[in-house]
């Protein structure tokens, strides 16, 4: 069922109003199916930023979620050349292909893509 309530409150007498109550029905279905998909879809564009803790005090910066169009190995490149760090792109079982850089990186990170122009800041979310 729909979230939104539906335009008629009693039940349609004649058959025009059963066929103007169904279609209206099935309009509203498919709105509430486009909005989930538009809010998959921006919640799909943020590039997450996390930290891991692996032993003691070292720790390990994961980018995930870069758009498709850009070449994460020639990104890695420059941001281990920028921030003298080393890094690499690995294949992660459920978030895909993930940035992995040495060392508590996401301030450099986030400004790094914002100014390079890869990615807005409000579309970036720290974890």
């Amino acid at each position: 069922m729909s979230s939104r309530k539906s335009p008629f409150t009693k039940k349609p007498a004649t058959e025009k109003e059963q066929i103007i109550f169904n279609s209206m029905n099935n309009l509203l279905d498919e709105l509430d199916e486009e909005e989930s998909g538009q809010q998959q879809i921006l919640q799909d564009q943020h590039v997450h930023i996390r930290t891991q803790q692996r032993n003691g005090r070292k720790c390990i910066t994961l980018i995930q979620n870069m758009p498709a169009e850009y070449d994460l190995k020639k990104l890695v490149k420059a941001l281990r050349k920028t921030y003298a760090c080393n890094g690499a792109v690995v294949e992660h079982q459920v978030y895909g292909e993930v940035v992995i850089l040495q060392g508590d990186k996401r301030m450099a990170i986030h400004e790094f893509l914002t100014k390079v122009g890869l990615v807005k800041a409000e579309n970036i979310k720290f974890h």
